[in-house]
């Protein structure tokens, strides 16, 4: 009798231990048709101009438990540059600005991932441009909405500011003409 109570108590704690959330990550593709990565530059001490990058991928490691096993990395093709200008468009990618031949990427890697609040993340990594790597630290506002088929879908969005001298990106044209500050809105949807 002291055997089967045992074996069913057995029992029930490997049941409820295994019903127990598992702590691992989940790993979520950057869906890079519902994502955006957009910059705005000022022109001419006059108007911001804004451009985006066409063409990017990534991956969202997501442990909500223990945050600090989260990561996120993601790249950018610097050739899927888009301003609404051609001519523009290839002077941007030539040597006088990203030198997309020779630097073909622009990407991100997290160092470190901690929860601010329920819907924010603060994000800690290296961001490369123009083969210079700077570390950077910005909130991400993390938001979970359904597909059609229900299916989970997380949303990530983060604004940021740049220096591109700091990158050595266009380093001919002074503040005057394009400013060195170059602001990034980074809209990714994950699953």
């Amino acid at each position: 009798m002291k055997k089967t109570a045992l074996s069913m108590l057995t029992g029930i704690l490997a049941l409820l231990i295994m019903a127990l959330p598992a702590s691992a990550a989940d790993e979520l593709a950057v869906d890079p048709v519902h994502s955006s990565i957009v910059f705005r530059i000022l022109h001419m001490n006059a108007a911001p101009v804004f451009g985006r990058f066409n063409e990017k991928s990534g991956t969202i490691m997501l442990d909500a438990a223990n945050p600090a096993n989260s990561s996120v990395s993601f790249t950018v093709e610097a050739g899927s540059i888009d301003t609404g200008n051609q001519k523009r468009n290839e002077h941007l990618v030539s040597p006088d600005f990203f030198s997309a031949k020779e630097f073909p990427t622009l990407s991100f890697k997290s160092t470190s991932v901690s929860k601010v609040d329920d819907s924010t993340w603060k994000v800690k990594g290296n961001l490369t441009v123009h083969g210079v790597t700077k570390e950077v630290t910005f909130n991400a506002m993390h938001r979970l909405g359904a597909g059609a088929n229900g299916a989970a879908i997380h949303g990530f969005y983060t604004e940021f500011s740049i220096n591109r001298m700091d990158y050595n990106v266009g380093p001919s044209f002074d503040n005057n003409a394009l400013g060195h500050e170059v602001q990034l809105y980074i809209s990714l949807e994950a699953k």
